[in-house]
């Protein structure tokens, strides 16, 4: 079994789709009037929609994540986002030669976690 897909509102679902193309590489795979699809061609995608008022607020402990290759992949990637002014609800974090993490909110406060964790392929 897989999970195939994360379903997310969004204020501006044009921005937020950029966000997720320039910094985790996803491509649009299918877009209509009321969502956009985006991902990696390999089984997993993002879907984005319009937001509205009748929408409930994600819990705060709510987040997802992606699971990078190596060590220099994920540092590599806090140091562009860094440099870029994202925010981070936590910074970048060794769990000793186990696992690198961190927390980053994407532009509509979601909290993506960007992690490696050692023997998994990511």
């Amino acid at each position: 079994m897989q999970l195939n897909h994360v379903h997310l509102k969004s204020k501006n679902p044009d921005k937020l789709c950029e966000f997720y193309k320039k910094y985790f590489n996803l491509s649009i795979l299918a877009k209509n009037d009321i969502e956009i699809y985006i991902g990696t061609h390999k089984g997993s995608w993002l879907t984005i929609a319009q937001s509205s008022k009748e929408d409930l607020p994600l819990p705060p402990w709510f987040h997802f994540g992606f699971c990078l290759s190596s060590k220099e992949e994920v540092t590599n990637l806090f140091e562009k986002m860094k440099h870029d002014s994202l925010k981070f609800p936590r910074e970048l974090t060794a769990f000793g030669e186990e696992a690198l993490t961190y927390y980053v909110l994407d532009p509509d406060g979601n909290i993506i976690e960007v992690s490696w964790i050692k023997d998994h392929q990511g």
